[in-house]
């Protein structure tokens, strides 16, 4: 039998204040692992201001795991329901949110890897059920040398802002990135910018270490 890789915690880290806003784990598995995983660590650093856990799950994944059992476990860890995100890997507008209703309604926080705008009219995002959309890779890559990366990124968080969404630059590789990316009024970012991957040890640390009045430790890069 091979053994199963102990999750890694990635941070993101906040713009312009670099604060560690929250940790992306990244976990091999069914999803009720990465769930119990989850609310294993909130319960363990169970604060008020515990960072964000955030971890993938597919729409079929969210429909088995957000049953009211899983909702029940929440409360019996004593984690605050806002301080779990769900990054789906992609929505449609017009399409259906009901995979992910129920996880708003609880209050957990939804997030988007790709979200689909082709043919997407006018208002159609309005009320959908999302807390914090990633920006592109490939234009964050490129945001720092071309200009029409940055403008397809500035309009994407224009977007993203004014239905009251945060955005997350989760490859951000140069200093020169993250300056751009700040520019633009991007929220959060994550990759070596923001510093490595960690245990949950390391995390635990990091957490354990952070006051509510401290900054996190300044990018990497």
């Amino acid at each position: 039998m091979h053994d199963v890789a102990p999750p890694r915690f990635t941070p993101l880290v906040e713009l312009p204040r670099r604060r560690l806003f929250g940790f992306a784990v990244e976990q091999a598995g069914p999803s009720a692992a990465r769930f119990a995983t989850a609310l294993g660590v909130l319960g363990g650093w169970a604060r008020d201001t515990a960072p964000v856990v955030m971890i993938d799950l597919t729409c079929a994944e969210v429909s088995a795991t957000a049953t009211a059992a899983a909702l029940e476990a929440i409360t019996a860890a004593r984690v605050r329901p806002e301080a779990l995100m769900v990054r789906v890997p992609r929505f449609e507008p017009g399409g259906s949110t009901a995979c992910l209703d129920r996880l708003a309604d609880a209050g957990i926080g939804v997030a988007v890897s790709d979200l689909d705008l082709v043919g997407a009219i006018p208002g159609a995002l309005a009320g959908a059920p999302i807390d914090l959309i990633e920006l592109p890779a490939d234009a964050v890559a490129l945001v720092e040398q071309h200009p029409d990366a940055a403008s397809y990124l500035r309009d994407l968080i224009s977007l993203a802002h004014s239905h009251d969404w945060m955005t997350l630059a989760a490859s951000v590789v140069t200093r020169g990135q993250l300056e751009v990316l700040e520019r633009l009024g991007c929220d959060l970012i994550a990759g070596p910018a923001a510093g490595p991957a960690m245990t949950l040890e390391q995390a635990t640390r990091v957490v354990t270490r952070q006051r509510p009045s401290d900054s996190a430790p300044a990018p990497a890069i």
